[in-house]
């Protein structure tokens, strides 16, 4: 139970920041607060100020274009 709240929140805090709203939720002047963080105070915020939650949950990971080459060059030099 807990693994799927921790995740819940994940994603409602990359929601947020991706809409934009993370000054909504995360005042702070260095943005410190975690992704979970955010989505805690983006839920807070949907039932005290009657905001939405973000209906998806999808997370949006960082693709790195090394990745795919690399892989590449280590199976052409194992063989």
């Amino acid at each position: 139970m807990l693994a799927v709240t921790m995740l819940l929140l994940s994603v409602q805090g990359q929601h947020v920041v991706m809409s934009g709203k993370r000054r909504w939720v995360d005042v702070h002047w260095k943005r410190g607060n975690s992704y979970v963080r955010i989505g805690w105070n983006w839920l807070r915020g949907c039932l005290h100020k009657d905001w939405a939650l973000f209906p998806s949950i999808e997370l949006q990971g960082e693709t790195r274009s090394c990745s795919r080459n690399c892989i590449q060059k280590a199976s052409s030099t194992a063989t």
